[in-house]
């Protein structure tokens, strides 16, 4: 029962991954982040960050799994993978760029990093 419980969650993320385009955005974001970290005074880079940031923010504010109850939440939190999702993925990602906005080129690995570990959990990438 429990295995059927957590193949149904992770296959939630992964349709919610999907179906939000969060991989792509996120390889943009990172991409953006590192052409600031190089041009920081070019504003045609900056307004590209934002663009990319917002549609971070924008995907995964709209994800589904935002507002889910019952054995799926439970699941979730059970298995330490409500942070790989909406609002709570948004949240680690602001936490990244916080801790690093000072030194932006250590920021964009770092949000790879991330991006590579929700793809790794939503099954996206081989383990």
């Amino acid at each position: 029962m429990e295995l059927s419980r957590f193949h149904k969650a992770i296959n939630q993320i992964a349709i919610d991954y999907e179906k939000g385009n969060v991989d792509n955005h996120l390889v943009a974001l990172v991409s953006s982040l590192s052409s600031l970290a190089s041009n920081p005074g070019n504003p045609q880079v900056a307004q590209l960050f934002k663009d990319h940031f917002e549609a971070v923010r924008q995907s995964l504010l709209q994800s589904e799994l935002n507002a889910i109850e019952g054995e799926l939440a439970e699941t979730l939190v059970k298995h330490d993978l409500i942070g790989y999702v909406g609002n709570e993925l948004f949240q680690k990602v602001m936490g990244l760029l916080g801790e690093n906005q000072l030194t932006l080129n250590l920021a964009a690995p770092e949000i790879e990093t991330l991006r590579l570990e929700v793809a790794k959990n939503s099954m996206l990438l081989p383990q």
